[in-house]
């Protein structure tokens, strides 16, 4: 643990601030500069290309809101999650997805760790590279997370390295994902999505979705009105549409 940080202008830095409240920290160098709310889920809410001065990352209208200086008019269990959306990056344990109960325990959308305020310390800062650990303990289930967000020296790249310890005594299964939203400006109509080979289920059909339920072979996918439908190409915001995709 470094307690003391170097004030540079140049090559990797740290910056620790508060934004709305929230303690943040910013991992940069000559061509990143990624935010992190460590405050609320240790999420990566700005993720920007400085040469270019793009943010990668979808922004919900609202941004970052604080918890403590935000009481919801009712509770659902979506809304723990989605009334703190800010958009951006985030850790999902140890559920994903929708809502769901397991073994007569209730777990909102996501699951805990996308909301609970995560403890920090630098562990390196150099010119040449900086890395911050990240730590917390989940409240309805009894594990321990620990995430390092590193970045060098001339990337454009974060580096991140995770471990999970159930504290205990009782094997329980997880779902451990990450959840990052792009958005404008970075991705525009006409966007091209490449993957390899996959297989694509389209089970979760909104009323506006444009695809047909079933299993298909990437890149098309059967619509719903008739035809074959390219994933590959991103649609623009006239589309007026939400479609949810699995591979």
């Amino acid at each position: 643990m470094i307690f003391y940080t170097h004030e540079r202008t140049f090559g990797c830095r740290i910056r620790e601030f508060q934004y709305r409240g929230l303690r943040t920290v910013t991992l940069e160098n000559e061509l990143l500069r990624a935010g992190i709310l460590a405050d609320k889920g240790a999420d990566v809410f700005e993720f920007v290309h400085k040469p270019k001065d793009v943010d990668f990352l979808w922004h919900s209208p609202w941004g970052v809101r604080n918890p403590a200086s935000y009481v919801p008019t009712t509770h659902t269990a979506a809304s723990s999650f989605l009334d703190y959306y800010e958009g951006g990056w985030q850790d999902c344990f140890p559920t994903g997805g929708n809502p769901c109960e397991y073994q007569g325990m209730p777990f909102g959308a996501h699951g805990e760790t996308p909301t609970l305020p995560w403890e920090y310390a630098i562990v390196e800062d150099s010119p040449e590279r900086v890395c911050i650990r990240f730590r917390v303990r989940t409240v309805r289930t009894p594990f321990f997370l620990e995430k390092e967000v590193a970045l060098a020296r001339g990337a454009c790249c974060l580096q991140f390295s995770e471990r999970i310890t159930n504290e205990g005594r009782v094997a329980l299964p997880v779902m451990w994902g990450q959840h990052p939203a792009l958005g404008a400006p970075f991705i525009e109509p006409g966007c091209r999505i490449d993957l390899p080979p996959a297989r694509v289920k389209c089970t979760e059909l909104s009323p506006v979705s444009r695809f047909a339920e079933g299993t298909y072979d990437w890149p098309f996918a059967a619509g719903k009105t008739g035809g074959m439908i390219d994933l590959r190409v991103v649609p623009g915001i006239e589309a007026d549409t939400t479609d949810t995709l699995r591979l």
